[in-house]
């Protein structure tokens, strides 16, 4: 019996560990180079941080300073005003007094019925050195809804 030569015998591969390797070591350089590149920041459209600075704060010499100080340090407080004793229904407003070694600033934020006092409050009290350091010192109050100045 002779055999047809038409079909040459199948012949396996040598290995499959060494493509295994050539994978693995593409996959490998890939994800180097991928990384290397997130870190430089290449394709970034962001600037380089810049360093951070901060000025000292400047003197304050009256409550009245003080309690604009604090104002223009919380963004949440903006545009109350000191407390005007002739205003019925105010729902918020700050007021500001000289303390031994500088000033305490208290702002309140009052909601719901105010044309009759508030029926709900919050007050902060902060401290301010006459050197413009400012410090939060005591708060206390139902937390304020949102839409309501103060509110975070």
């Amino acid at each position: 019996m002779q055999r047809s030569m038409t079909h040459p015998r199948p012949r396996r591969l040598r290995s499959s560990t060494g493509l295994r390797a050539v994978a693995v070591a593409a996959a490998s350089l890939l994800l180097a180079s991928l990384v290397a590149a997130c870190a430089s920041g290449a394709g970034s459209s962001m600037p380089p941080p810049s360093p951070a600075t901060s000025a000292a704060p400047a003197p304050v010499d009256s409550p009245e300073e003080a309690g604009r100080r604090v104002i223009a340090a919380e963004p949440r407080f903006a545009g109350i005003e000191p407390q005007d004793p002739e205003m019925i229904g105010a729902c918020c407003w700050y007021e500001a007094r000289e303390v031994e070694g500088g000033y305490e600033v208290a702002v309140e934020i009052g909601w719901g019925d105010c044309p009759s006092g508030c029926t709900s409050r919050h007050r902060w009290l902060y401290a301010v050195s006459r050197e413009g350091a400012l410090a939060l010192i005591d708060e206390v109050g139902e937390s304020v809804p949102p839409g309501v100045p103060g509110a975070n």
